[in-house]
């Protein structure tokens, strides 16, 4: 998981319809497209929108249209949305560099997060049918408070490799306090 933000309502269900998101490299600026490929959408653990996942375009942005009830956050109850990314194979990234992602904010990209701003998300209420003033999802829920994307996330074109150490235990042994059941080792090339 890249990124999971707790969602609220207080007076009544509100209805997520569109949800900006945005690939930054670390800071605020456009991140590497080569090093994401997909990024998938989680409500409270279970797979919501498109199963395939939502590629990001050439500005690193991605505005993801959701059907009414797909993520809705329900009045004094938290939904947790979790931003999950597939990476691209080695031979495509940039070993090295940063990626972080987010919902974009009032400017559809990354330049107010960890800052005072808002997020350009279209909310709806569900009984009044109402657009949520978009200055006032953050994460107080009123004017002024902050917006944020997930931590950076360092990009690297290896492979883990994990093998068997030669001092391991071996044998029938039984397991418990301060007893080593296995020895392993884990080297990174490429």
């Amino acid at each position: 998981s890249l990124v999971k933000y707790k969602l609220t309502s207080s007076y009544e269900d509100v209805d997520i319809t569109e949800l900006p998101i945005y690939l930054s490299n670390g800071l605020v600026a456009v991140g590497t497209l080569n090093n994401v490929s997909k990024v998938k959408l989680y409500v409270n653990g279970n797979p919501a929108g498109n199963l395939d996942g939502y590629e990001f375009d050439s500005a690193a942005k991605r505005n993801i249209v959701l059907a009414t009830g797909t993520l809705r956050a329900v009045k004094d109850t938290a939904v947790y949305l979790e931003l999950k990314a597939n990476f691209n194979v080695k031979e495509q990234t940039t070993s090295g560099t940063l990626a972080r992602v987010g919902i974009g904010d009032s400017n559809s990209d990354a330049s107010e997060w960890g800052a005072a701003g808002s997020y350009i998300i279209v909310a709806n209420g569900k009984d009044s049918g109402s657009t949520i003033t978009a200055s006032t999802i953050t994460d107080t829920g009123a004017a002024g408070g902050s917006v944020n994307g997930g931590a950076a996330m360092a990009i690297y074109d290896g492979v883990l490799t994990i093998g068997l150490d030669a001092n391991s235990a071996s044998g029938t042994i039984s397991g418990g306090l301060g007893k080593e059941v296995l020895r392993f080792w884990l080297t990174a090339t490429g």
